[in-house]
C-alpha cells in the first residue's frame, strides 16, 4: 500500500470509530478534541449589531491572501505553505457557502498529516449539509479531498476520495472558481 493510500485509510478509520461512538450528533466533535491546530467558521449573523452586520456583508466576496486563519496558524506551528495556501482557498470558499473549518493534525505512519475538515451549511441550512476534508503532509504534498460517508450511508464506508483539491462546485451549495 502506498502513502497516500496509507494516510486515506488511517482517516477513515479514525472517523469510523468516532461514529460507532457517538453517531452523528456532531460531526465534528471529534476533531475539536483531537489535536486541533485551528478553528473557524461563518455563522449566519447571530448576535450581530446592524453595523457588524453590513461590514461583514461587504468584506464577504474579497479575496484575502494570506487570511487570518492562515497567518495565525502559520504562527503556531510548523506547517507546509501549501496546507496554508489551502486553507486561504477553503476560508475564501466558506464566506460563500458558509460553515466551518477545522485543521488538525495527527502522525500518520511516522509522518506528521495536516487535514482541514469543512462542514457547510450553505442554502438551506441543515438540511443541506455538506462535508468535506483534505489532507497533506509535512513535506507539503497533497494526500487527497473526500467526502467523508453521509448520514444515509448506515455502513459509513461510502468515502468519495479524489485527488485534487477542493473547489467550490464541492459544496451543496456551489461557490464561485478561486
Amino acid at each position: 500500500m502506498n502513502r497516500k493510500q496509507i494516510v486515506r485509510k488511517f482517516y477513515e478509520q479514525e472517523y469510523l470509530k468516532f461514529r460507532e461512538l457517538y453517531g452523528w450528533e456532531e460531526p465534528f466533535i471529534w476533531l475539536k478534541h483531537k489535536n486541533q491546530i485551528a478553528e473557524t467558521g461563518y455563522g449566519l449573523y447571530e448576535d450581530m449589531s446592524e453595523e457588524e452586520i453590513q461590514k461583514c456583508e461587504q468584506n464577504l466576496y474579497k479575496k484575502e491572501s494570506p487570511s487570518p486563519l492562515s497567518l495565525s496558524i502559520g504562527k503556531l506551528t510548523k506547517v507546509p505553505d501549501s496546507l496554508l495556501k489551502a486553507c486561504d482557498r477553503i476560508n475564501w470558499y466558506l464566506k460563500h457557502s458558509l460553515g466551518e473549518l477545522i485543521v488538525v493534525k495527527f502522525i500518520v505512519d511516522s509522518v506528521d498529516t495536516f487535514s482541514i475538515w469543512i462542514q457547510g451549511y450553505a442554502g438551506d441550512g441543515w438540511d443541506n449539509e455538506c462535508e468535506l476534508v483534505e489532507i497533506w503532509d509535512s513535506s507539503g504534498d497533497f494526500i487527497g479531498s473526500a467526502n467523508p460517508p453521509s448520514i444515509d450511508d448506515y455502513n459509513y464506508t461510502a468515502w468519495n476520495w479524489r485527488d485534487r483539491p477542493i473547489e467550490g462546485n464541492d459544496f451543496n451549495s456551489p461557490a464561485p472558481k478561486w
